[in-house]
């Protein structure tokens, strides 16, 4: 169990890293459109924190933590998106002094809903690669 919340909370920080970067990326592009700017490298960013996240976790001396196919996948899934509310609720309380509304919660789930599609299926993709590498056996 420990695994799948470690999975899920790696999903999740991708998540809200990838949000807060693409705000940032907003802000520093004065697009008009924050949607067209934020959601692309949060995106994006999710993957990149996702797939370094699956890497390290597969990792020799770390394979408890793997991520090993389609059910971590599914699990991981489903639970970053109570881990990053449970996170972003607090951390948006210490950061500007006031509870989020339940319209920041709301995007941000629906964000999750629908990159996380992409951003664990470009995971698992990746990962059934890596298995299906051939392995170099040293001759004695």
């Amino acid at each position: 169990m420990i695994r799948h919340l470690m999975n899920g909370a790696a999903l999740a920080a991708g998540n809200m890293l990838g949000i807060v970067l693409g705000f940032y990326a907003f802000a520093l592009f004065r697009n008009p459109n924050q949607q067209q700017v934020q959601i692309p490298v949060a995106v994006i960013a999710s993957v990149v924190v996702f797939l370094g996240w699956t890497w390290f976790a597969n990792t020799r001396g770390h394979g408890r933590l793997g991520f090993h196919g389609r059910r971590d996948a599914a699990l991981a899934y489903v639970l970053a998106l109570p881990l990053a509310a449970a996170v972003f609720v607090p951390l948006h309380f210490l950061v500007r002094g006031y509870l989020t509304g339940p319209g920041n919660l709301v995007a941000g789930g629906l964000f999750q809903v629908l990159a996380n599609l992409a951003v664990v299926g470009i995971a698992v993709t990746v990962a059934g690669q890596r298995a299906a590498d051939p392995t170099i056996v040293p001759h004695s």
